[in-house]
């Protein structure tokens, strides 16, 4: 799985998501020639940030980001003037190639309130190494055993679903 980071000069970086955020973000940092202290997420093309910034470190950036999907990197400061997050995004001409989207992230904004991302509600669907997500975001703890000896013993993520299929059938 990969996802494609649009970003200067309608540059497209291709990043394998399925690795902990700490790893993630300082490839992307270091890729577009950012400083390891700022403050990175992602957009994607709705205009929705995705919360890689407030991920915990070892936590897999799999789990927010769709494969083969778009996004355009934001860069968030403190603004001294307000409370509120000022957006940054590294795409030049951000307004000609996704028309209306600042606009959209400055609402979504206001409508949290208090200058933070809004919450992003938990989807259900495939999570960790292909792993069905529970309603509150993570893998159940069945699945998440199999995850690990399937991990331990180099089976493919397919493998394992495959084998899971038969075992929960029985």
């Amino acid at each position: 799985m990969f996802v494609v980071i649009r970003h200067g000069a309608d540059e497209r970086l291709l990043v394998n998501p399925l690795c902990a955020n700490i790893n993630f973000m300082i490839y992307v940092k270091e890729k577009l020639g950012l400083d390891s202290t700022v403050i990175l997420d992602l957009c994607d093309e709705s205009g929705m940030l995705k919360g890689v910034a407030e991920q915990p470190a070892m936590e897999y950036v799999m789990s927010l980001l769709s494969p083969r999907a778009t996004y355009i990197p934001i860069l968030l400061s403190k603004s001294s003037s307000t409370s509120y997050l000022d957006y940054t995004p590294l795409l030049d001409d951000m307004e000609t190639v996704y028309p209306g989207l600042l606009n959209k992230l400055k609402k979504s904004q206001i409508k949290s309130g208090d200058g933070k991302r809004p919450n992003s509600p938990k989807t259900h669907g495939i999570g960790h190494h292909g792993a069905t997500l529970t309603p509150g975001g993570r893998t159940g703890p069945r699945m998440s055993v199999a995850i690990d000896r399937a991990m331990d013993s180099r089976k493919s993520p397919s493998f394992l679903l495959k084998t899971l299929g038969k075992k929960t059938q029985r």
